[in-house]
């Protein structure tokens, strides 16, 4: 974790790195941008490609010679990241030279950093020629912005006063944003400005097919104009959470740089995020802004686990870690023990959302029924995951630091529960459709539904009632 445990016994508050600090983040994005510097070392002294590389070399170079503010909007936005981390692998690969096709993959990974210097340079307000033209299928968007280009497929020269220079065959088009030239267009996605944070609506930055983003393909499908129309409800949900989740819209607000839509009948309704996209996510549009705001609050807080694991693993390595093998109280299907993890280090803050909705005077009836059956059901459904922690997982050094500030906040939301005069005897909203007043037929206890659930799994034990709230 790059010595974190070191800076940790060194007086650096364990619970605010695991849950709130900005420190993990920082030392992602410096492990990042390491990485880009071992690649062109390497590039540069052994030349795999001799000589091929030059041009991604001259161009890097002239990106670190460039803003360095611009480029930090550039790096730290979709799909920067997930470049990087291949450019690392392949040309490790390329250097031990193992694999015919290593190389050849090499070079063609190296012509996608000029979308990279493309967007510092668009941020920068300064122009760029590109040697070689980058070709592109549309729609694309400039990395670290909100601008998408539409067209058919063609090639980007560069930039020269602000006008992005297309080439198509032998045709050249110089296009300002807002603007149309030829068959392109160049169109500024959506972006929700809530308290200090501008984040940009759009699902062309995940539909990288190296992200293998659960529900892009289908945000994609939705289009621009969906996201458009979403706006507001997207700002309502933000400010929910900047409402009653403050804790996790201090960091949100810095780290999200773009969150795709998909209508929620696409798929069911979905939440994903990726390892290789922090700070992005693609979410259902559900027409509530408190539970969108749920959805928000949920797969910030995988990135924000992403990136601990990315720092260091929680689990110790060993194959059991991702068999599917376990009980999830939050799924239909067996999970593997980083499913769990995930699952459980998310649930700490969305119940505590839940707690302050419910509290809030003007929640109304329904969505504060909802917020109880959440609160407390989330109550219950802790301790199977605990137990299975207890029983199968091998934490590393790291992880144990990890770990262990999770089970304090889980007993903390738990504490938090009860006294919230929540025992899990509560009428369950389980299944209760969004805008539906409230349950129907034969009312069941939130401790029932939770029981009835791990028992198809072939789960004893569970306690129901306030007896099942510690």
């Amino acid at each position: 974790m790059l010595n974190a445990p070191d800076s940790l016994a060194r007086g650096t508050d364990a619970a605010g790195f695991v849950w709130t600090a900005r420190e993990p983040f920082d030392r992602f994005y410096d492990k990042a941008a390491a990485a880009l510097v071992a690649v062109r070392r390497a590039l540069a002294v052994h030349q795999p490609l001799r000589g091929g590389e030059a041009e991604f070399l001259d161009l890097s170079a002239r990106v670190a010679a460039a803003d360095a503010a611009a480029f930090t909007l550039m790096f730290t936005a979709p799909p920067a990241y997930a470049w990087t981390v291949g450019a690392f692998r392949l040309t490790a690969a390329a250097l031990t030279g193992r694999t015919p096709e290593a190389a050849p993959s090499l070079a063609r990974h190296l012509e996608g950093f000029k979308a990279l210097a493309l967007g510092q340079h668009w941020i920068a307000g300064c122009d760029l020629d590109l040697a070689a033209p980058l070709a592109i299928e549309l729609p694309f968007a400039v990395p670290g912005t909100p601008w998408i280009l539409f067209g058919p497929p063609a090639a980007i020269a560069g930039l020269a006063a602000g006008r992005l220079i297309i080439r198509e065959g032998r045709r050249a088009h110089r296009l300002a944003p807002g603007a149309d030239a030829g068959p392109f267009s160049l169109r500024r996605a959506p972006v929700a400005e809530v308290d200090g944070a501008e984040i940009v609506l759009s699902p062309y930055p995940l539909a990288a097919a190296e992200l293998d983003l659960r529900g892009a393909a289908q945000a994609v499908a939705a289009g621009l104009e969906y996201h458009i129309e979403k706006l507001e409800l997207v700002r309502q949900a933000l400010a929910m959470i900047a409402r009653h989740a403050p804790a996790t819209w201090t960091q949100f607000r810095e780290v999200v740089r773009v969150i795709a839509l998909q209508p929620p009948g696409a798929s069911g309704y979905l939440a994903a995020s990726s390892a290789d996209a922090p700070g992005a996510f693609v979410t259902s549009a559900v027409d509530c802004p408190f539970e969108l705001a749920n959805f928000f609050i949920h797969e910030f807080h995988h990135t924000r686990m992403f990136v601990l694991e990315a720092l260091a693993p929680v689990l110790a390595m060993a194959p059991e870690a991702d068999a599917p093998v376990h009980y999830s109280p939050w799924r239909d299907d067996r999970r593997p023990l980083r499913g769990l993890l995930h699952s459980l280090y998310v649930h700490v803050p969305v119940t505590r959302y839940w707690l302050a909705v419910r509290a809030a005077a003007d929640a109304g009836a329904a969505i504060a029924g909802r917020a109880a059956d959440r609160a407390a059901r989330a109550a219950l459904q802790y301790d199977p995951v605990l137990e299975t922690f207890e029983r199968h997982a091998r934490l590393s050094a790291d992880g144990r630091l990890v770990w262990g500030e999770i089970v304090r906040a889980v007993r903390e939301v738990q504490a938090a529960v009860r006294s919230a005069g929540l025992s899990g005897d509560e009428v369950s909203w389980e299944g209760v459709p969004l805008g539906g007043r409230g349950p129907t037929g034969r009312p069941r206890t939130v401790a029932e539904s939770v029981r009835e659930h791990a028992l198809r799994f072939g789960v004893a034990g569970l306690a129901g009632g306030a007896s099942a709230v510690p």
